[in-house]
């Protein structure tokens, strides 16, 4: 193993081992899921079936446990930029992580107990591959991001394009750092703008005319909203029984959500001329 790598596998290994101990916490949003999920109701029983490896359930509750959020990211984005892994170190990653005994801690807010358990090394490797370690953007990007990403948000930004599995072509790159250049990256709705240009980007073919694709996604939806307008005239008209034995269809369609996207639409078009 050269010593580049291998310096940055000890940096990885520090951070990561400082996340398994200290950063892994079950808040009350997640109790609520492992309860229904799993029949965890309390700190006991998510112990019990942690420690339980013959319980058929175990490992899919530790895999939920340890799937890394948004926060533990971008808390990682620095580093992962800095030490700037390729798809030739996954190998020597894996190596190096199979020499190892890892322990993690789970936290629970509010509550003065934790429980203590050793990774098994496909945990561990799982976590990792969730981390896109070796999803890097380019110079181009990165350099868009941060000359025009305020400082407060700009790692949850780089966040989302690692964790995206667009295709980064020329025409999708120059797009995307027009974004950063463009847009008003400092406003609150910044972010659900930016996964819904993602969402839109993964959609498109390679060469595919950006803006002419946002103008069709809006005629679409314009569409979609009249379509749900006449529905709900002809059930003021009618009612619903008569309806649906006419053989009527009834969507259940979101206008509200409808009227924001077309919104978002018109505001990124005005912005990036």
């Amino acid at each position: 193993m050269s010593e580049s790598i291998h310096k940055k596998l000890s940096l990885l290994t520090a951070r990561l081992e400082n996340i398994f101990l200290h950063e892994l916490i079950v808040n009350s949003k997640m109790m609520q899921t492992i309860d229904s999920t799993f029949a965890a109701a309390t700190v006991d029983d998510i112990k019990n079936m942690i420690m339980d490896e013959t319980d058929c359930e175990r490992d899919s509750l530790v895999e939920f446990i340890l799937f890394p959020d948004e926060l533990i990211q971008e808390g990682l984005e620095e580093l992962l930029e800095t030490l700037n892994f390729h798809e030739q170190d996954i190998d020597a990653l894996k190596k190096h992580f199979s020499s190892k005994k890892i322990k993690s801690v789970i936290h629970f807010p509010n509550h003065p107990e934790s429980i203590l358990f050793e990774m098994s090394h496909q945990e561990v490797e799982r976590f990792i591959s969730r981390l896109n370690i070796t999803r890097n953007p380019s110079k181009e990007i990165e350099d868009a991001a941060e000359k025009n990403i305020p400082e407060k948000i700009r790692n949850r930004i780089k966040v989302k394009l690692r964790n995206d599995y667009i295709k980064i072509t020329r025409e999708k790159s120059s797009f995307l750092c027009r974004v950063f250049r463009k847009l008003d990256t400092g406003s609150n709705q910044f972010s659900e703008t930016f996964d819904f240009i993602l969402s839109l980007l993964d959609e498109l073919p390679a060469k595919a005319d950006i803006f002419k694709s946002l103008e069709q996604k809006k005629y679409h939806y314009i569409q979609i909203f009249h379509k749900a307008e006449k529905i709900e005239n002809e059930l003021k008209a009618g009612n619903m029984e008569t309806l649906v034995l006419s053989g009527m269809r009834i969507p259940s369609i979101n206008k509200e959500d409808l009227l924001k996207k077309i919104n978002m639409i018109d505001k990124i078009i005005y912005q990036m001329e």
